[in-house]
């Protein structure tokens, strides 16, 4: 009988053990592998703001006059396939912006994007894993601009001082050392792979270029210029585009204790056929 006893002690024991790595696998923290996420430009939310003072153009002893500020429609211009990983280790990530984030140009401009993995006209980074513990808790990771090139939907016409209206197409393209900023995830319930979104800040340095359009040879003075975005709200969802089925914590659970179960059963089969044989 003692002998049972212990059995059946040593089997709730590993029956336990069991349960509790059950649980601690499902108390664990979630994590978002660092990667770079992909997005694509909305046209007809996206506008910038140009405004180039006195002589900012000139064409031999012609400068141009003041031009601005006019809100100028831009859209995307896609980078060439590959230009970006927009998946990393089979990890998604899907963000949805709720309001429109700046533009890198100044003051009043507006850019809307949405996250894609196929036609992209801008890359931002995620530098570091974002390791997610508990709902409500939000994690910050720095992020840092990678790619991006926009274009005017059409020409801007500027005035000179003489000799008629040069008109340019107007490429606005990130250029020189981008410093990082950050982005905070906050999960909002159980499982962890959802929640709220805030871009905190994202510093860009970027560069305007201007393609004349009506023969005008007038050139643009130095055009590489900085500006930080901040305070974009917005939701995030991730997973992992390899993964098959998966059971939650009950059905883990029940798998475990009919495993016990089972297991208990046959121990006590064994030891009673074995005490009948003695």
């Amino acid at each position: 009988m003692s002998i049972r006893t212990s059995t059946f002690s040593r089997a709730a024991v590993v029956g336990f053990l069991l349960l509790a790595s059950v649980a601690s696998a499902h108390a664990a923290a979630t994590s978002i592998v660092a990667g770079t996420d992909c997005w694509q430009t909305d046209p007809t939310d996206t506008v910038a703001r140009m405004e180039f003072p006195a002589g900012f153009f000139t064409r031999g002893g012609q400068t141009s006059l003041a031009f601005g500020p006019v809100q100028v429609p831009v859209q995307g211009v896609p980078l060439p396939a590959g230009t970006c990983t927009c998946q990393n280790q089979n990890q998604t990530v899907e963000m949805q912006w709720v309001d429109v984030h700046g533009t890198p140009v100044p003051d009043d401009s507006e850019h809307k994007v949405s996250q894609v993995v196929s036609t992209y006209d801008t890359c931002v980074r995620r530098n570091t894993d974002t390791v997610l513990t508990a709902s409500g808790v939000g994690v910050t990771v720095p992020i840092e601009l990678l790619e991006l090139h926009l274009v005017s939907v059409a020409p801007i016409s500027v005035p000179m001082s003489a000799g008629g209206p040069c008109t340019y197409t107007v490429n606005i393209l990130e250029e020189g050392t981008q410093v990082a900023g950050s982005l905070k995830f906050t999960p909002d319930g159980k499982p962890l792979n959802k929640g709220d979104l805030e871009m905190i800040s994202l510093p860009v340095g970027y560069e305007l270029q201007f393609t004349e359009e009506n023969g005008c040879d007038a050139e643009p003075n130095s055009t590489v210029l900085s500006v930080t975005f901040q305070n974009t709200n917005g939701t995030f969802k991730f997973g992992r585009s390899d993964a098959g089925p998966s059971m939650n914590a009950w059905a883990a659970t029940a798998v475990v204790a009919l495993l016990l179960l089972g297991l208990s059963f046959m121990i006590w089969r064994r030891q009673s056929f074995g005490n009948t044989a003695s």
